[in-house]
């Protein structure tokens, strides 16, 4: 059973979770070690949930088809 693709509105809410995730993850950090750099967990977050949900068959092009063959149409 192949699983369905999801829809805009939950890659949207993803994202969105990710994001979170990192800016908590963040601000955490920045609160008990007063350090900025901790806000690089919002990328990472992203490149995580990415890697997690990504659907590598979702970027290929459809295949195509070698277009038909000419058909001779002049009644002889």
């Amino acid at each position: 059973m192949k699983p369905t693709a999801p829809t805009l509105k939950q890659r949207v809410a993803w994202l969105v979770g990710c994001i979170a995730a990192g800016l908590v993850i963040g601000l955490a950090a920045r609160a008990f070690g007063g350090s900025g750099a901790w806000f690089l967990a919002v990328p990472v977050c992203v490149a995580l949930g990415w890697l997690a949900l990504a659907d590598p068959t979702q970027c290929t092009p459809p295949a195509q088809r070698p277009p038909p063959a000419p058909t001779d149409r002049t009644g002889v």
